[in-house]
């Protein structure tokens, strides 16, 4: 009897486990972490459970302005070739070293 209910007990850990680092991800994603993060917010579900909900519930959600702002304004342009914000006026993409028209 003893055995049946390690297994079950390891079981339902294995499953809060897995739901709190899901749980983790869409939290973090909802807030604006994207970008390769999806893996570190899993891992604090995994490792945190309960208390690594709580702490994604906590931080502060992203910021978005400033980018977004200057594309709009114009200021700013995204290269064709690798995706990333340059100048509007730059010639060559200073990420990518990519000619610009």
């Amino acid at each position: 009897m003893d055995s049946d209910f390690g297994s079950a007990l390891g079981v339902l850990l294995f499953l809060e486990g897995f739901a709190c680092a899901v749980g983790c991800v869409a939290i973090a994603e909802k807030k604006g972490y994207t970008g390769g993060l999806e893996f570190i917010f899993f891992f604090v579900g995994v490792v945190f459970n309960l208390v690594g909900v709580m702490v994604m519930l906590l931080i502060p959600e992203r910021e978005k302005g400033v980018n977004e702002a200057r594309l709009a304004s114009g200021e700013l342009k995204v290269c064709p070739f690798c995706r990333e914000s340059v100048l509007a006026e730059a010639i060559v993409c200073k990420h990518c070293k990519s000619k610009l028209d």
